[in-house]
C-alpha cells in the first residue's frame, strides 16, 4: 500500500472526535481538517492548555471576501475549527464577521478597536511574536508596537502596552519571535527586524509575566540578526532552542541555545543541521525531549529549494545533535505557511498550513516514533554553513578583469554624436524595475537604486563608472523576508545593514552635488511610527557615495509615493522637489521644497518649502521630469494635459517662483520620464515615444530656439519602468542605463549630442 493511499485511508478515519494520538501511525502527515476559509498567513497558531484547542489569530489576505471571525480555536479532541466568539455575541456575530476595508499584510503599529463594546486587536499577521504564558494562563503577543493578551476560555482580548508605551521592544518589530521560559517567569524575545535603529534588530528582550513589564538583557553573545525563526523552548533540558532564519542577504543553518538557568546564549555545533532555511515550523516534544523542525524554506537554487525545504528533522539538545526524520511535509499547492504546535505530554505534534494567496487552510497530525530507520539520502550541512540569496555578491563583482583605462578613454573619446552607442561592461547589474538612477557628478559614476514589489527586491546599489566600464555595488543585497517578496507593500523601517527596502523609486531621487550625496526622498519602508513623536513620520534617506554607505534619515515633510510621487531635480542650489499637497493626490496642487543644509554637517539637513508665486501648477504623474535649465535658472516640466495627454512643457523660474506654461507650446513635444538637460548644447534630451505607436524614441528640446527635434535614430526600446537617462558632466554625454526586458541585466549606452549637427528647420 502506498503512502499516499495510506494518508487517504487514515485522514478519513481521524476526520472527526476519535482522532487520538495513538490511533497515528509514526512519521507520517495525517490530514484531520481542510477549509476554505480561516487561514491565517504567517501567523503562529498556539496550543492553550485551558481550552485545550489551538488558538489562530491574524489576518487574512486582501482582495478576498472574509468569510470567519479573526480569532479561532482548533478544538483538538475534535479535530475541528471554529470561530471563537466572545460568549455573549455568539448570537449576534455569527456568521456575520467583520469586514475590513485594506487588510494590508501586517502592522508595524496597531491599534485595538470596539465591535459592539467588546475592546480586541485590529488583525494583523503575528509571526512568531506570540506564545503560551504558562504562569497566567493566556497567549502574549508582541505585535504591531503593542504588548496585549488572550485569554481564550473567556475569549477576552487585554490590553498591556499600546504603541505609544516606550518600555518595550522597539517599535515596528516584524519576524520576530517569543517563547516562554517557566525557571524566572519570563517570556524571551529574539529575532524579527525592521526596527528604527542602524542595524534594523531588537536584540534580545525579556517580559516578567509576574509583573507585565520589559526590560533589554544586557549580553555579550547573542545569535546573528535574523527574521522568521521560531524559538521553541525545551523542558528537559531548560534551554530554548532557536534555527536558522532568514538574516536578509542570506539564509542560516545555525543551531542557538538560550540556557534559562544561565540567561545566557550559547551557540551550538552539531556535526551536521539541516540545510539553511527560515520559516520553518518547530514545536519541542515532551515525551522524546526533542525538538522537531518541518519543512521551511530552503535558501537554494529553485531547482533544489524543493528538495531541500521538504525535510523533517529532530534536535536532542543534550547530545547535541540534528537527526533527520523519515518523513515528508505535505505539499500543497498555493500553501506556503506552516506553523506547529506539540500536544502537551506527548510527542504528537498538529499542523496547520494556510495559503499565501487565498484564506484555505489544511491541519494535519503527526506523531514522532524515534524507532524509524534514519533515511540516508539527506546529508545536512557542517557548522558555519550559510546561503547567500543571490549569486551576485559583492565578491562577484569583484572578480573582474582590470579595466583597460587607456582603450576605453580612447573609445570615448571618438564616440560619434547623435547616436546611441551600446558600450559592454564585463558583468552587469540586474534591472532595478519602475525606477530611474542618479549620476554622481563628481565622479561620473551612474547609480541605479530601487525595484521592490512585482521586480528586483534586493538592496544593493549599482555603481556604473562611465571611464572604466565597469558595474559594481555597495554590498551582498539583502532582500525582504516573506511574506512581502513580490506584494506591493514594504515593510517599515530598515534592513540589519541600516538600509531602506528596495520600493519603485520613479523619479524620486537625485545627487546633490552641494553636499557631495544622493538624496532618496521615497525609499522603501521610510513612513514609519515614531514613538516619540507619536505620529507617522516620513524620512527622506541619505546616500554617501564615497563611503558607499546610507546616512541616518531625516524627517520629509512631504508624502510620497504611487502615480504621483515626488519628482526630484538636481540644481547647483541644491535637490529641488516637486509634490502633490497631501490629501489632494488626484489635483494640480502641487507644492516644492529644497533640501537645505551644510555640506559634512548632518545635523543642519532638512527640507524647506519653496513658496510658489500664483495659483498655477503643472500636472504631475508618474511618467514625468523636470530639468534644471541652467541657462536661465529655471525648471523645464515635461508634463502633459490631464484631459487630452498631449504634451504640456512648463517653466519655473527660480527668480520669480512662479509656473506658467510655455507660452508657445512647440510641436513634436513628449512627456516622458527620463530627459536631461545638456549644459553646453543648451538643449534637452528626451528619450521616449510621445504615443504608444511612436517609432521615434529619441527627441532634442532646443531652448533658445523653443523646438523640438525628433531625431530618426535607431534607438533602444523603451521600458519606461526599467530604463535610466542621465547626463555625465565629466565625459559630456548622456548614459542609458538600458534592461532589454523586466529585470534583465542593463546593458549601458552613450550618446554625446552636437545640436550643430542636428536636422534644420
Amino acid at each position: 500500500m502506498t503512502s499516499c493511499v495510506l494518508v487517504a485511508i487514515i485522514s478519513l478515519a481521524l476526520n472527526g472526535p476519535s482522532g487520538a494520538s495513538a490511533d497515528i501511525p509514526p512519521n507520517l502527515f495525517v490530514e484531520v481538517a481542510r477549509s476554505e476559509a480561516g487561514g491565517h498567513f504567517f501567523s503562529q497558531v498556539i496550543y492553550a492548555p485551558s481550552a485545550k484547542a489551538l488558538v489562530s489569530w491574524g489576518t487574512q489576505t486582501h482582495s478576498h471576501p472574509i468569510r470567519t471571525h479573526e480569532t479561532r480555536h482548533f478544538l483538538v479532541d475534535e479535530n475541528r475549527w471554529i470561530d471563537a466568539l466572545p460568549p455573549d455575541k455568539e448570537a449576534a456575530w455569527t456568521g456575520k464577521p467583520k469586514q475590513w476595508p485594506d487588510w494590508s499584510i501586517c502592522s508595524t503599529a496597531g491599534e485595538f478597536y470596539l465591535r459592539d463594546d467588546v475592546q480586541m486587536p485590529r488583525p494583523t499577521s503575528s509571526f512568531y511574536q506570540v506564545c503560551w504564558d504558562g504562569h497566567n494562563g493566556r497567549l502574549l503577543f508582541y505585535v504591531a508596537s503593542m504588548t496585549f493578551s488572550y485569554e481564550p476560555v473567556e475569549r477576552e482580548w487585554k490590553l498591556i502596552h499600546d504603541k505609544h508605551e516606550k518600555a518595550q521592544p522597539p517599535a515596528l518589530l516584524l519576524w520576530s519571535s517569543l517563547c516562554y521560559e517557566p525557571v524566572n517567569k519570563q517570556v524571551i524575545l529574539f529575532g524579527g527586524g525592521g526596527v528604527d535603529r542602524p542595524d534594523g534588530r531588537p536584540h534580545t528582550w525579556a517580559f516578567d509575566v509576574t509583573t507585565d513589564r520589559w526590560r533589554p538583557l544586557d549580553l555579550e553573545v547573542e545569535p546573528p540578526a535574523r527574521c522568521n525563526s521560531r524559538m521553541v523552548y525545551d523542558k528537559t533540558h531548560e534551554l530554548i532552542v532557536l534555527f536558522g532564519g532568514d538574516a536578509q542577504d542570506r539564509g542560516l543553518a545555525d543551531t542557538w541555545v538560550f540556557d534559562a538557568r544561565k540567561q545566557k546564549w550559547e551557540e551550538r555545533r552539531p556535526r551536521r543541521s539541516p540545510y539553511p532555511r527560515h520559516s520553518h515550523a518547530m514545536a519541542a516534544l515532551d515525551k522524546s525531549g526533542n525538538v522537531l523542525l518541518v519543512g521551511g524554506r530552503a535558501v537554494a537554487d529553485y531547482r533544489l529549494a524543493p528538495k531541500l525545504s521538504n525535510q523533517v528533522w529532530v534536535y536532542d539538545a543534550g547530545e547535541n545533535t540534528w537527526t533527520p526524520v523519515d518523513a515528508k511535509p505535505p505539499e500543497i499547492q498555493g500553501h506556503q505557511w506552516y506553523c506547529m504546535e506539540d500536544v502537551p505530554g506527548t510527542d504528537e505534534v498538529i499542523l496547520v498550513v494556510s495559503s499565501k494567496y487565498d484564506h484555505s487552510q489544511v491541519t494535519y497530525r503527526f506523531r514522532y516514533g524515534p524507532e524509524t530507520p534514519t533515511p540516508d539520502d539527506i546529508e545536512g550541512v557542517p557548522p558555519d554553513t550559510f546561503a547567500y540569496k543571490t549569486e551576485r555578491t559583492h565578491e562577484w563583482y569583484d572578480d573582474q578583469p582590470a579595466a583597460d583605462g587607456d582603450a576605453h578613454a580612447t573609445l570615448l573619446a571618438d564616440l560619434p554624436v547623435n547616436q546611441w552607442v551600446e558600450i559592454k561592461p564585463p558583468k552587469s547589474a540586474k534591472g532595478r524595475t519602475w525606477g530611474s538612477a542618479i549620476f554622481d557628478t563628481d565622479r561620473g559614476i551612474a547609480m541605479k537604486w530601487g525595484g521592490g514589489h512585482s521586480g528586483y527586491q534586493g538592496t544593493d546599489m549599482a555603481f556604473y563608472d562611465v571611464a572604466a566600464n565597469r558595474f559594481t555595488i555597495d554590498r551582498t543585497p539583502a532582500f525582504t523576508p516573506d511574506p512581502f517578496d513580490r506584494w506591493a507593500r514594504r515593510p517599515a523601517g530598515r534592513t540589519f545593514f541600516n538600509q531602506p527596502w528596495a520600493r519603485h523609486m520613479r523619479h524620486t531621487c537625485v545627487y546633490d552635488a552641494v553636499r557631495k550625496l544622493g538624496v532618496f526622498t521615497d525609499a522603501g519602508g521610510s513612513e514609519w511610527y515614531d514613538r516619540d513623536a507619536d505620529a507617522v513620520v516620513k524620512h527622506t534617506w541619505i546616500y554617501d557615495p564615497v563611503t558607499r554607505k546610507w546616512l541616518e534619515p531625516i524627517p520629509q515633510p512631504f508624502p510620497g509615493g504611487g502615480s504621483v510621487s515626488p519628482i526630484a531635480v538636481p540644481t547647483p542650489a541644491g535637490v529641488i522637489v516637486y509634490q502633490h499637497d497631501r490629501g489632494r493626490t488626484w489635483e494640480d496642487s502641487g507644492r516644492m521644497y529644497r533640501f537645505v543644509g551644510e555640506a559634512g554637517k548632518p545635523d543642519t539637513w532638512g527640507w524647506e518649502e519653496i513658496q510658489i508665486v500664483g495659483p498655477d501648477r503643472p500636472y504631475q504623474r508618474e511618467h514625468m521630469t523636470i530639468v534644471y535649465d541652467h541657462r536661465r535658472d529655471r525648471l523645464i516640466f515635461l508634463s502633459h494635459d490631464r484631459e487630452t495627454s498631449q504634451p504640456l512643457m512648463w517653466f519655473f523660474s527660480m527668480k520669480d517662483r512662479r509656473w506658467i506654461k510655455n507660452p508657445e507650446q512647440p510641436a513634436g513635444g513628449v512627456s516622458t520620464r527620463e530627459a536631461v538637460y545638456v549644459p553646453d548644447q543648451d538643449a534637452v534630451l528626451a528619450y521616449g515615444p510621445a504615443t504608444k505607436d511612436d517609432p521615434i524614441g529619441t527627441r532634442v528640446y532646443l531652448c533658445e530656439e523653443n523646438r523640438w527635434v525628433p531625431l530618426e535614430i535607431e534607438t533602444p526600446q523603451y521600458i519606461v519602468h526599467e530604463v535610466a537617462l542621465e547626463y555625465d558632466p565629466v565625459h559630456k554625454m548622456a548614459v542609458l542605463l538600458w534592461p532589454p526586458r523586466f529585470e534583465a541585466d542593463i546593458r549601458p549606452h552613450l550618446f554625446r549630442l552636437d545640436t550643430a549637427n542636428l536636422p534644420r528647420r
